[in-house]
């Protein structure tokens, strides 16, 4: 099956909207997505809520990729 990468990005206060975006990614495909998410200050409770959706479809995988946005 094939792999298909998304990327995207967020801070904190788009979180939920990435969270959304990656479930309706999910609900709409059968490929395995490698989601990597450029982090400019997504905090750790916003972070395990959008890494559930990992227990949720077992063709996702998720990273965040730390920016320095100072």
């Amino acid at each position: 099956m094939e792999k298909i990468p998304v990327f995207l990005a967020s801070d904190n206060g788009y979180s939920p909207f990435v969270a959304t975006t990656i479930k309706s990614i999910m609900d709409n495909t059968q490929s395995n997505i490698d989601c990597y998410i450029l982090d400019g200050g997504i905090n750790d409770k916003n972070k395990e809520k959008i890494k559930q959706l990992e227990n949720d479809y077992k063709n996702l995988y998720i990273e965040f990729i730390q920016l320095d946005v100072n």
